[in-house]
């Protein structure tokens, strides 16, 4: 099997784009005379324009969305963990090299069990694995397959967004550790396949 994502985005690029993409928004949010009403409205008109672009695939976007959630945004945006991971894995799941290193803490644990079968070797050399990509390859199929095992829809996300956040850190981060988990015979399988 040849280089199985192939067309990717370079790492640095998209940490280049996703680094601007925060000082644009930021840059039209810091005007001191703005009130807290023009402010917030002015968010949400970029947060919009944003959504539309992850809609459209934008991996930057998604990636963007997840960092928003993962921090907050003044009072505008709550913290969710649910929302990040969502969004995070959609990124990956789509090819954002960038948001895959940033999971990858999250994901270690699962790439390192792939690592761990006996017949490792044999998927190394049929999906052209090496030390700079395995990572990144195990870390996308994860992420692929997790989206399957969860349904995320990104329109469903989109709508989940305006619902207001109440949420059990712990309860959320089990939901997604046990997709890492129920999702790994299928990475195999298609490593292996």
């Amino acid at each position: 099997m040849a280089n199985i994502f192939e067309n990717d985005y370079d790492l640095e690029e998209l940490k280049e784009e996703f680094s601007l993409m925060r000082e644009q928004v930021d840059m039209r949010l810091k005007k001191d005379n703005f009130s807290s009403k023009i402010k917030e409205e002015k968010f949400f008109t970029v947060l919009d324009e944003i959504i539309h672009a992850a809609e459209d695939g934008d991996i930057v976007a998604q990636d963007y969305i997840a960092y928003l959630y993962k921090r907050g945004y003044d009072n505008f945006i709550p913290v969710s963990v649910k929302i990040y991971m969502e969004w995070s894995i959609m990124a990956a799941a789509n090819g954002n090299k960038f948001t895959i290193e940033k999971l990858m803490i999250f994901l270690t644990s699962a790439v390192n069990e792939v690592c761990a079968v006996d017949d490792f070797e044999q998927i190394v050399k049929k999906n052209e694995l090496y030390i700079e990509n395995y990572e990144y390859i195990i870390g996308r199929l994860f992420c692929q397959a997790i989206v399957d095992y969860l349904s995320l829809d990104i329109k469903k996300m989109i709508k989940s967004l305006t619902t207001s956040v109440n949420e059990d850190e712990e309860v959320e981060l089990r939901v997604f550790n046990k997709a890492r988990e129920a999702v790994l015979p299928k990475v195999l399988e298609f490593l292996r396949g």
